[in-house]
């Protein structure tokens, strides 16, 4: 079986504050599972939504 992140942790792996990720998942912001009120996250599907949130930067030359 897979093994979710909780709130705490998933505030160390993103290394941002809870209040923080309670707000983002309120907005539909992040990619959780509500389960019996309790918060999850999926790291894999954390790491995608890290990628997608990357930003290309251009070198000028």
């Amino acid at each position: 079986m897979q093994k979710y992140l909780d709130i705490d942790e998933t505030a160390e792996f993103l290394k941002i504050k809870k209040a923080t990720i309670y707000q983002m998942t309120h907005m539909q912001q992040i990619p959780h599972i509500k389960l019996g009120g309790k918060l999850l996250f999926d790291p894999n599907d954390l790491e995608k939504w890290l990628e997608g949130k990357k930003v290309n930067v251009r070198r000028h030359q």
